[in-house]
């Protein structure tokens, strides 16, 4: 489960978020709508603390991350949450295969345990064929199948589509 409890973010004097207050249960999902600029990408980056809120607190099955040190962190996100950017946000250099097993490389899984899960993920969403493929050969609806792959492939607790 995660709360949101007057969740606000400021950017100078301009009012991203104000005192956002909201409850997901395990198992749901939920969609925010809203036009561009309306705070989407803001709210989900701090719920993750990519960037940090300037108020309020984010409560994960109870535990507050607003207080959350940086090993914390970066064991809930390399364990437990994972994030599907707006952007991709695929590695150039590397082919598709490197591209979706880069969160198990980060996250210190053996080189053909995360091969091996990266191309179980690569037929999942539908590029089997192209594991050997750069970013650039690919067209944009193939690139960001990639980066759902790369969120996948580590098997996260909670998902973040941007």
């Amino acid at each position: 489960m995660i709360e949101l409890k007057d969740v606000s973010k400021n950017f100078g004097r301009l009012k991203a978020l104000d005192s956002i207050r909201l409850t997901m249960d395990k198992g749901q999902c939920i969609a925010l709508i809203g036009p561009n600029g309306c705070g989407k990408s803001t709210l989900g980056r701090c719920i993750l603390r990519l960037i940090e809120p300037t108020a309020g607190d984010v409560l994960v099955e109870g535990d507050n991350l607003s207080s959350a040190d940086e090993k914390k962190l970066r064991d809930l996100r390399r364990n437990r949450f994972s994030m599907v950017f707006q952007h991709f946000g695929l590695l150039p250099h590397r082919r598709v295969l490197d591209n979706v097993a880069y969160g198990l490389e980060v996250r210190g899984d053996s080189k053909s345990a995360r091969l091996t899960r990266a191309q179980e993920v690569v037929e999942l969403v539908g590029l089997k064929g192209f594991e050997n493929s750069y970013p650039d050969q690919l067209s944009g609806g193939m690139q960001q199948r990639v980066g759902l792959a790369r969120a996948l492939a580590g098997d996260p607790d909670i998902m973040f589509f941007d």
